[in-house]
């Protein structure tokens, strides 16, 4: 694991023109602390271990939806 020290940081998008549900809007400061994460990718039987260890559940489980494949979705009117 790589120690990444925490900073202040703007997330999110400055202008209202992205998808309402993703929400990216409006662009908040934040502070995130000190954290470690791997230095390689996870493989998904790592994530399903993590998973089953601590009963992890996913933003996209949570909110019922996931803009992972918003390029096919149709652009908002």
């Amino acid at each position: 694991m790589v120690l990444i020290k925490g900073n202040k940081f703007f997330m999110g998008n400055p202008q209202d023109n992205s998808f309402k549900n993703d929400f990216e809007y409006p662009q908040v400061e934040v502070e995130v602390g000190d954290f470690y994460i791997s230095p390689t990718p996870v493989t998904n039987r790592e994530f399903k271990t993590f998973v089953d260890q601590t009963k992890y559940v996913t933003q996209a489980e949570r909110q019922k939806s996931s803009f992972v494949f918003f390029k096919s979705l149709k652009k908002e009117q």
